[in-house]
């Protein structure tokens, strides 16, 4: 008998020692019941207080019926750690069982509002505020914060103040006007910080303003101008040729733009006519050329050929 009590005992302090505290939770304002599991035994209850486990006396607070422990009307003051001490006859302890851990859910309450404060303006509608605080009691171990808000604000000082304008910080500037060739890009500014109220003045000065961007000029590809009117022709009769140009400045090339393709002059034929006094020979020419050579009798009747050029110039 002695020797199962002694297995049991240690099997006890296994299970109080392999593992952490048990965890109870309840709600704030609920009794909260907790039990040793150990039967047949005599039991004491004690609470963790300071750092040392201190006797739990039965009262209004704490009711003890056998194995059971309960707490009354728990609140956060009740959270903490419990354990069932066993007993043995002579009231000694025998052994403890695994500490409870009591988590009282408190849901958060309000506090009073504070009193009012100064309005926020002299002058103009301004606010003051009240507030309070979710600590009456504050949210624990998982409890509900406080629903609903923890300060407003209400108008006073409907009466205008008199607030000349300011400007407002320089807008970024916007897209440059022109990818290239000299543009400008502008920017802005408002008369809002603050803006004129009451018999303020308005900001003094200009609301835009503007930068050059992009100044390098524009690559624009050269385009030919039209054809001048054709020139003299080179001679007046006997094929001849008369020339025309062009300029590449329509437009001109700019920048990194390409000059014109092709010539800036050209030429026509003109005059494309026998001149009047070599009508003969070109006739003569023309003959000696399908005939080939004469041969001609001379005085003491020998034959000679004569070249046909000498007859064109006799002609």
């Amino acid at each position: 008998m002695k020797d199962s009590i002694n297995i049991a005992v240690v099997l006890l302090f296994l299970r109080i020692f392999s593992g952490d505290a048990e965890v109870m939770v309840t709600d704030f304002g609920a009794d909260a019941t907790m039990n040793c599991y150990t039967e047949d035994a005599s039991y004491k209850w004690e609470k963790l207080i300071s750092g040392s486990y201190q006797i739990i006396q039965t009262s209004l607070k704490y009711s003890i019926s056998g194995r059971s422990l309960t707490i009354h009307n728990t609140n956060q003051n009740d959270s903490g750690f419990y354990q069932c001490v066993i007993l043995r006859s002579d009231g000694s302890p025998s052994g403890i069982e695994t500490p409870i851990e009591l988590e009282v859910k408190v849901n958060g309450g309000w506090s009073t509002w504070s009193y009012v404060n100064a309005c926020s303006l002299t002058c103009g509608p301004g606010t003051q505020t009240k507030t309070r605080s979710c600590t009456n009691p504050p949210p624990s171990n998982n409890g509900e914060y406080c629903p609903g808000l923890s300060s407003v604000s209400d108008n006073c000082n409907a009466s205008p103040c008199s607030v000349n304008g300011g400007w407002s910080t320089w807008s970024y500037l916007d897209t440059c006007s022109v990818t290239c060739g000299f543009g400008t890009q502008t920017k802005t500014r408002s008369c809002n910080n603050p803006p004129p109220s009451g018999s303020g003045l308005y900001c003094q000065g200009l609301s835009y303003g503007s930068e050059n961007c992009n100044e390098f000029v524009c690559p624009v590809n050269g385009g030919w101008s039209t054809w001048s009117y054709l020139d003299t022709c080179s001679v007046t009769c006997g094929y001849g040729t008369q020339t025309k140009t062009r300029s590449c400045n329509n437009p001109s090339p700019l920048g990194s733009g390409l000059y014109c393709q092709g010539l800036s002059y050209g030429s026509e034929n003109c005059n494309e006519f026998v001149c009047p006094d070599s009508y003969m020979a070109f006739f003569i020419s023309h003959v000696l050329s399908a005939l080939g050579s004469i041969s001609v009798q001379e005085p003491h009747g020998s034959r000679a050929d004569i070249d046909r050029g000498l007859i064109i110039h006799a002609i």
